[in-house]
């Protein structure tokens, strides 16, 4: 090779090295302000994966609270619904679930079966064997994974914006491109949580529309955690393998004979109720269906009154 040559080549890895550097440097720098601001709290299962949870005391009926992608613990805490429903005098836990937050993921893999049976055994742990549960977005898929896995049924459903069903317009392209070989773990070790941080705003502003983006979201929701390398790649293969299960678990739904309360908004730009919130509530018997108009998908942050009224429902409805 040609001196001149060797000169550039040298020079270019150089420029890249650095560039790998800097964007390494800029990741941790990223990572510590997220935990600094969404420090651990609640406390951490002893048996199996350990997963993190929160509890707030009741003498009523245990509810159990599942986030959607992206989210944690602090979607419930600081929208007030976990508070709101305490108030009502129910036992509310509310977890992490498998990977996210400051969450184990172990051995559970990125499928809502296995994520329900790994948080049905730490809430069985807590005492907590047939609660209400309360799935928004992917978390939903996962409640109704529960529901259909579990021996002892839980009391009730009650779905927010769930993801129910396949729906046939794909996903984000970076969610392959951070599972790529090489490529996608060094991506995600450099320069991934700066781009994604810096891209943020459009993806949570889309959560809300057609209202606007609330300061207390941006500010107390914990999207920061979910943007740290691991928990990205977590999410990502979550996303990417979350349409094959629903495809084949969806016929399922007619089997489920426990209350379900779904809530949906009617314009969320995020999880169609046409293909998912209709589509379940026409296939579950005895389903109750209440849509809203003009609010977003982010429904606990949005309409926290609808959502704790939901729960409320769904727990009458658990005791007749």
């Amino acid at each position: 090779m040609p001196r001149r040559h060797r000169s550039i080549l040298v020079f270019a890895s150089a420029l890249l090295l650095i560039g790998l550097a800097a964007g390494a440097i800029w990741t941790a720098v990223l990572v510590t302000a997220a935990e600094d601001r969404h420090p651990t709290t609640g406390a951490f299962t002893a048996a199996g994966t350990r997963l993190r949870h929160r509890e707030w005391p009741g003498e009523g009926p245990t509810v159990v609270l599942l986030h959607g992608a992206f989210g944690g613990i602090e979607d419930w805490a600081d929208s007030g619904v976990a508070d709101a429903l305490a108030a009502r005098g129910m036992r509310v836990l509310a977890f992490d679930r498998p990977g996210h937050g400051y969450s184990d993921a172990g051995a559970v893999q990125t499928d809502p079966a296995s994520q329900a049976a790994a948080l049905r055994a730490a809430a069985a742990e807590l005492g907590a064997e047939n609660p209400i549960l309360v799935g928004f977005s992917f978390g939903g898929a996962v409640a109704l994974a529960w529901a259909l896995t579990a021996e002892r049924s839980p009391s009730a459903l009650v779905l927010l914006n769930p993801a129910t069903h396949p729906w046939r317009t794909g996903y984000d392209p970076a969610y392959d491109l951070v599972h790529l070989p090489v490529l996608g773990g060094l991506l995600a070790a450099t320069w991934l949580t700066p781009i994604a941080e810096r891209l943020a705003a459009g993806s949570l502003t889309k959560a809300f529309a057609p209202e606007a983006l609330p300061d207390r979201f941006a500010e107390r929701s914990p999207w920061r955690l979910a943007l740290r390398p691991a928990s990205f790649r977590r999410n990502a293969a979550e996303v990417r393998d979350l349409e094959p299960f629903l495809d084949a678990w969806h016929p399922r739904y007619a089997d489920l004979r426990m209350p379900v309360e779904i809530l949906a908004s009617r314009d969320d730009q995020v999880v169609s109720p046409i293909l998912h919130a209709r589509r379940l509530a026409g296939a579950v018997r005895g389903a109750a269906l209440r849509e809203l108009a003009g609010v977003g998908h982010q429904l606990p942050w949005a309409r926290k009154d609808d959502v704790v009224d939901t729960v409320v429902r769904a727990a009458r409805r658990a005791v007749r």
